[in-house]
């Protein structure tokens, strides 16, 4: 006798993870599933989203807050067995610079130039320059003037002295608080103005000529900073030089010579909105400069083309993805965009653009990070770092108690210098709401499962969020023991393939019922792991 068809009582749903990242401007009921609302600590990688990699201490007890990491990175000695660069890595506080190279406990240092102790007199703006004579690293303090480095020695810039490296005529450097280096010649902000010095070509000292960027600032304010965008105009590669007012007016440049009108000459200006207070607020990648400002994240190369309107209403799938933090930068500006400790760094070795952000509240730190390849936003947590920096392919941070810490090293957060301390890594992530195909009908989530790949099974947490409402997981995730090859030594390119890589996965009881759901999964790891999917049981119920 024949059976009647049963009634379908539930479907599968798979969805990718959210690799297009965080989004604060669309509406929660139009997002894509591959967007996120929810994204902490959680990088768009190759294969998901994956977990960020780890902190660790570098070098302790400097004595007061890490205003600066940075670095000299000199040519390289050749020899029969191989090249050896010579590279130094710095930390400055209010009260000197000191060499960190190698790390360690720095309590017995004594830094090798000391600065005044005036608040923010380690806060420095660098660039290396090369001359016929050697390589330098020029440094200018927010409060102390310019320093010279010649990869031996830490001196001060004078405008007294026999004429030589670092010895500057016509005004005193005392003046200068932040330097850039374009067409091969030094170039200065003056203190409190809108004035820029400018050294001859291929020189670290002599006789500086005055430009004035002010009759151009049409909101007003001071010089704030320079910026070299090398980029190609159709006629090949060019530097144009980027002039930054405290107002928010780009000025862009070209020409070979600021000393002369004929050969220099301003292209354009345009009002790109008000940066945050500070001086770190540029960042050069690849063939942009991108500024940091009220209106987010602002490339120069697309202000360019087409003025701010260009960037806020442009359609292109990259401005579209950078402009999706902004929303949260309003809340953060709104009651911090006075406070030091704004900056923007690009970090090419990760593909990562790098944005730290003063602490609201003591001993809570975030910042954010834009993946340049996936073209997608994160929320950082738990780095406690003050300021970035980097050397080579490692990035560095500075923190308020002295320490300079390494970041992006490992699977774990706060291993100290004994190689102890080291925790789990947390991260947490809410894709975009789900109606599963029928907005009008109700749905009750009945299981889920998030296919992880990693080197061990990571302890997670789920909750089923309904009908755009987000709530947070009535519970952390415990950590379990694990064993497995860390995720640092264990590399995709060279053991993923090998099974050192699993993929982890198992349904879940969830409860839930709504139009349009949405899981929040909280993890914690000491070995890494990736969200490659994320798969519903749900079970349709009537209609509205």
């Amino acid at each position: 006798m024949p059976t009647k068809p049963q009634r379908l009582l539930h479907r599968l749903v798979a969805n990718p993870p959210p690799v297009r990242g965080l989004n604060s401007t669309d509406a929660v009921a139009t997002m894509q599933p591959t967007d996120a609302l929810e994204m902490d600590n959680f990088i768009s990688a190759d294969f998901g989203v994956t977990l960020r990699e780890g902190w660790r201490e570098y070098a302790t007890n400097l004595g007061g807050p890490v205003r600066t990491v940075f670095s000299y990175d000199g040519a390289p000695t050749l020899s029969t067995a191989s090249p050896v660069s010579v590279s130094v890595l710095f930390a400055a506080t209010d009260d000197g610079i000191f060499d960190v190279e190698g790390g360690g406990n720095m309590e017995a240092e004594t830094p090798m130039i000391a600065l005044s102790g005036a608040a923010y007199a380690g806060r420095l703006s660098f660039v290396d320059f090369t001359t016929a004579g050697g390589k330098y690293l020029v440094a200018c303090s927010e409060t102390d003037g310019a320093f010279l480095f010649d990869g031996t020695t830490w001196s001060k810039m004078s405008s007294e002295g026999d004429p030589g490296p670092g010895v500057v005529t016509g005004v005193d450097p005392a003046m200068f608080v932040h330097v850039c280096a374009w067409k091969h010649r030094l170039m200065f902000v003056e203190r409190g103005g809108t004035v820029a010095w400018i050294l001859p070509v291929g020189s670290v000292g002599g006789a500086a000529a005055k430009f004035d960027f002010g009759p151009l600032l049409r909101s007003g304010g001071m010089l704030l900073a320079l910026a070299n965008w090398t980029m190609d105009a159709g006629a090949g590669i060019d530097d144009r030089l980027v002039a930054l007012g405290s107002s928010g007016d780009l000025l862009v440049y070209e020409g070979t010579d600021p000393t002369n009108a004929t050969q220099f000459r301003n292209v354009g200006v345009w009002y790109i909105g008000r940066p945050p207070v500070g001086r770190r607020c540029m960042t050069q990648s690849g063939g942009n400069v991108f500024v940091l400002t009220v209106f987010g994240v602002v490339p120069v190369a697309q202000v360019v083309q087409g003025g701010l309107d260009t960037l806020l209403m442009a359609g292109t799938e990259f401005l579209q993805q950078l402009r999706k933090i902004q929303d949260v930068l309003n809340v953060d500006f709104a009651t911090l965009i006075d406070t030091v400790g704004w900056e923007i760094m690009n970090f090419p070795t990760k593909a990562l653009m790098l944005i730290a952000r003063p602490q609201l509240v003591v001993g809570e730190f975030v910042q954010y990070t834009f993946h340049k390849h996936a073209l997608a936003w994160t929320r950082l947590l738990d780095i406690p770092a003050e300021t970035f920096g980097r050397r080579l392919n490692e990035a560095y941070g500075g923190t308020d108690d002295g320490r300079v810490l390494q970041l992006f090293d490992g699977t774990q957060d706060g291993m100290l210098l004994d190689g102890t301390g080291a925790h789990e890594i947390r991260g947490r992530v809410t894709p975009a709401f789900n109606y599963f195909g029928d907005p009008t009908v109700l749905k009750q989530a009945l299981m889920m499962r998030v296919n992880f790949l990693a080197s061990s099974s990571p302890s997670y947490v789920l909750h089923v969020n309904r009908d755009f409402a987000v709530q947070p997981p009535p519970s952390a995730p415990a950590l379990a023991g694990a064993v497995g090859s860390l995720w640092n030594h264990a590399m995709w390119d060279a053991a993923f393939w090998a099974g050192a890589i699993a993929a982890f996965g198992e349904w879940r009881s969830v409860e839930a019922m709504g139009f349009a759901l949405a899981p929040t999964i909280y993890v914690a790891s000491e070995q890494g792991a990736t969200i490659a999917n994320i798969e519903y049981m749900v079970k349709p119920g009537g209609p509205l």
